[in-house]
């Protein structure tokens, strides 16, 4: 029997795990988002003092960074693998292939493969942005800080 069934459930854990990539990144962008704006509103509020200004802009400056991150998590890999493959040939061309010796273990562990790099990929964009809106959230903090002291 081969290792095909084995290939076939870590598939699907990968495509699991590139859902719920997809799915954390949403929620963080639709939080940095919101933070980024309220953050920018106030910086002129009240008496800016130089500290508050300058921690706040760096705090909404790494949040924006961090939506740039999570932007490239949601943004879809266009490659030439996967259906992608056969959206740029003709049925022929899908029949050609198909009927090549390729084994289907070998098809699935390129599969595999493809979506682990992927999946790899989006989770380390993801812990970078976490990392830039941690630290911004702080940077926002400080400045609060320096101007409650002030």
């Amino acid at each position: 029997m081969g290792c095909l069934p084995q290939i076939t459930a870590e598939t699907t854990a990968v495509r699991a795990e590139l859902a719920r990539a997809d799915a954390k990144c949403g929620t963080l962008a639709a939080l940095a988002t919101a933070a980024a704006a309220l953050l920018a509103t106030q910086l002129t509020r009240a008496t800016p003092t130089t500290a508050r200004v300058l921690l706040g802009a760096a705090g909404v400056v790494l949040a924006l960074a961090a939506l740039v991150l999570l932007a490239r998590v949601i943004r879809p890999r266009l490659g030439g693998t996967g259906w992608r493959h056969w959206a740029t040939t003709d049925p022929a061309t899908i029949l050609a292939t198909l009927s090549r010796a390729e084994s289907a273990e070998a098809a699935a562990a390129r599969d595999l493969h493809n979506l682990a790099q992927i999946c790899t990929a989006k989770y380390r964009a993801l812990r970078h942005a976490v990392d830039l809106a941690a630290l911004g959230v702080l940077l926002i903090a400080a400045g609060t800080l320096a101007a409650a002291l002030a």
